[in-house]
């Protein structure tokens, strides 16, 4: 195959040269030499047309057809380094593990320092956030499973974080754990993570059936539900009131223990008697206290249970506890005839009680008094002394009968109305004044009437046909018939659908069948409620926002009223925190709810 040189020619034997001369004149040799050992001829061994096919004779493990390994190394002599093998490597510069997810991949055989070989990080600045990570909830994908505060992760992790409150669910809200909702009947009232969903509104007084629901001085909460108060009572310069449970509560002045707390002080918060605790009914005395030669006593009350009558105030004239003088600051009960002597309590049978002025009572329960009326009072101003049968009218014995100041007034079986006592100012209705008188005077007109009111010195009574009639003092308009002119003989006044009506010191107050109210009389301190503080109203004048009332309570310089849903509203004097609204202040005309109730 090349004449020019005898040595090549068929016979000769082929030699490795990388000149890739064809010795033996055969195309498809290249040579023997294999340094390595592996069969594969060293590539430097050419024929001229082909030669050996290991590409690195001094390494066994490189040859053609030999598995490409991540070596940096040609292992299968293709020309190509590390094809198919070099690994992704992305950099993990938080050093939690895990490649940055955004970060263009570095291929390598091997990881270098701050690289990995994967792109889970979702946030490769900070360790916290990797997969696998407890979810926390602070506006970070902690667990980069694509979703920041992942809302079923982070309730548990927020509840774990503060304790595992029973009755508590958590969620996560703008980066922060908040209490979401609470089992039926508990709320988080005090918005403390720590200890959860911890009243349960189906009890607490504090906070019934919702939080801040305050049930109120007194009050009870069961099924949601505060107690309501069932009888309330305007005295001269405090209040009480009956709670559903029979509970009795005290507000305002306390002078003379008038509040029932054992003490003298104030209370615009009402303080919560521990006696007479099962009460149906509270009154209270309009009149005031006034000391010295003559004094006449009036700030105290009383309150009803099924069987005893307790009291407590003013006791200047013994008519708490016969025989002394003394201020009785918690209830004394009144046990029987022998205790009821000189004491002004007027009751009616087992539910209902009322407090006269400093002159008289009457009781026709028959376990006190044989079942005749038993009528005792101060012996002046021409009422009866000491303990006596209720008086006779020429119509049969008094049946009922309400307790002024200085003047009594009662009521037949037949519904006609009598009046004894004071009468210089047409106080007995008998169309004349003077004299007093100690026995009966039937009230002139011929009516009949269903209740009576008896105030200072003036009475009026409500008739069948819902509309009234009153006569006596007049100073403060409180006759209600557009003057100040005492009437001798009963006066008819204009308003009608009256309901029930009730005497103050010095106004008077009637509801209506709407749940409205109406006053008049004397307003210096607002105790008419028809939205201003002073002067006098000489006609019945509205109670300014009453509404659904279903009591009426006239007091001496303050009213109250008690709705339909159980709360009391007053209005008038607040000196000695008569309006229980939790402070003593100004005096209103605007009637507003007892916040403390």
């Amino acid at each position: 195959c090349d004449d020019s040189d005898a040595a090549v020619n068929p016979s000769a034997t082929e030699i490795c040269d990388p000149e890739g001369v064809d010795e033996d004149c055969d195309p498809t040799t290249v040579g023997e030499r294999d340094a390595d050992g592996d069969g594969a001829i060293d590539a430097a061994c050419c024929n001229g047309e082909r030669c050996g096919t290991d590409c690195d004779d001094a390494t066994a493990s490189v040859f053609a057809g030999a598995t490409e390994v991540c070596n940096e190394t040609d292992d299968d002599c293709d020309g190509s380094v590390d094809e198919g093998t070099l690994r992704s490597f992305f950099p993990d510069t938080d050093a939690d593990g895990f490649g940055d997810r955004l970060a263009t991949p570095t291929p390598a055989c091997q990881p270098s320092d701050g690289r990995v070989e994967n792109a889970l990080d979702c946030d490769d600045t900070d360790a916290a956030a990797a997969p696998g990570n407890l979810e926390l909830c602070n506006g970070v994908d902690d667990d980069c499973n694509g979703v920041v505060d992942d809302a079923a992760r982070t309730a548990v992790t927020c509840a774990s974080s503060f304790g595992t409150p029973p009755r508590t669910f958590f969620a996560c809200v703008d980066g922060g754990c908040v209490v979401e909702r609470c089992s039926e009947g508990f709320a988080d009232c005090n918005a403390e993570r720590s200890d959860g969903c911890e009243v349960e509104t189906r009890s607490d007084v504090n906070h019934c059936g919702a939080c801040g629901a305050r049930c109120g001085a007194g009050g009870t909460c069961e099924a949601s539900t505060c107690d309501g108060v069932i009888d309330v009572a305007a005295g001269y310069e405090h209040g009480c009131a009956v709670r559903t449970s029979g509970r009795v509560v005290c507000w305002g002045a306390n002078r003379y223990g008038q509040l029932g707390d054992g003490s003298t002080t104030n209370r615009a918060v009402p303080a919560v008697l521990t006696t007479a605790t099962d009460a149906v009914d509270v009154e209270l005395s309009v009149f005031p206290t006034v000391t010295g030669p003559g004094q006449r006593t009036g700030e105290y009350s009383c309150a009803m249970t099924p069987w005893l009558v307790w009291c407590w105030g003013a006791n200047l004239q013994g008519q708490i506890v016969p025989g002394l003088v003394s201020i009785e600051p918690v209830p004394q009960p009144l046990l029987g005839v022998p205790r009821l002597d000189r004491n002004l309590v007027q009751m009616q049978p087992r539910d209902s009680l009322t407090v006269g002025g400093s002159q008289g009572a009457y009781t026709e329960d028959a376990t006190l008094a044989n079942d005749a009326p038993v009528f005792w009072s101060q012996p002046d101003y021409g009422l009866p002394g000491n303990l006596s049968v209720a008086p006779f009218s020429e119509d049969g014995p008094l049946e009922r009968i309400w307790i002024g100041h200085t003047h009594a007034c009662g009521l037949s079986v037949s519904g006609t109305a009598f009046c004894l006592g004071t009468n210089t100012r047409g106080e007995l209705g008998s169309g004349s004044t003077g004299p007093n008188s100690s026995t009966p005077v039937r009230v002139a007109g011929g009516h009949t009437f269903t209740e009576l009111a008896v105030g200072r010195g003036f009475a009026c009574g409500l008739r069948a046909d819902q509309r009234m009639l009153c006569w006596g003092d007049n100073t403060f308009g409180q006759i209600g018939v557009g003057s100040t002119t005492y009437q001798m003989t009963p006066a008819l006044l204009p308003t009608t659908s009256v309901v029930a009506i009730d005497a103050g010191l010095t106004h008077m107050c009637a509801l209506r069948s709407r749940g409205d109210a109406v006053c008049w009389g004397d307003n210096t301190n607002g105790q008419l409620g028809v939205g201003v503080v002073g002067g006098v109203r000489t006609s019945p004048t509205a109670v300014v926002g009453l509404t659904n009332a279903t009591q009426l309570s006239a007091g001496g310089t303050f009213s109250c009223a008690l709705r339909n849903d159980g709360n009391v509203w007053c209005w008038g004097a607040n000196a000695a925190g008569q309006l229980a609204r939790g402070v003593a202040g100004e005096a209103t005309g605007t009637p507003a709810v007892a916040t403390e109730l």
